[in-house]
């Protein structure tokens, strides 16, 4: 699981940016949008290829079956970002590029996530237990200082 190793995900920044990213171009944009583009022209080709894009996606995602969909539905729109930038460059390098940098983005944030969580202040986030009007990150200080959980 990635919370239990969360240094995979550094190792996959380098790796979305030189295979992941070109590697999903060259499939989707460069051989799908570019065989849609024939029969269909570049409005349809961009819309269809995101959504194939998209929809490829829902085998690699956990949870269920209604998160999937909102995440594919979510991909939609960066796979937008992708078809528009190869239709206007011509250029697989481009939507290849971005594609990485924006898988990238997100390796990198879920790190974060996961590294500043092992050393968030401690809130409460039921507040009921709230009954002095103390700020809540004083009271889980004290109740750590004491004992008390």
């Amino acid at each position: 699981m990635v919370s239990e190793t969360p240094e995979a995900l550094l190792v996959m920044i380098p790796v979305t940016i030189l295979l992941i990213g070109p590697g999903e171009e060259l499939l989707f944009r460069g051989i799908i949008q570019g065989s849609l583009r024939e029969r269909f022209g570049p409005i349809v080709a961009i819309v269809l290829a995101s959504v194939i894009f998209a929809a490829a996606h829902v085998t690699s995602l956990t949870g269920g079956l209604e998160s999937r969909i909102i995440t594919v539905a979510l991909l939609i729109v960066p796979a937008l970002v992708f078809a528009i930038a190869y239709e206007r460059t011509g250029n697989l390098v481009v939507p290849a590029l971005i594609h990485g940098l924006y898988n990238a983005t997100l390796f990198s944030l879920q790190y974060a996530a996961i590294k500043l969580g092992e050393h968030r202040p401690y809130f409460c986030s039921d507040r009921r237990h709230n009954t002095d009007n103390r700020p809540v990150i004083e009271i889980e200080r004290q109740r750590d200082s004491t004992g008390y959980s």
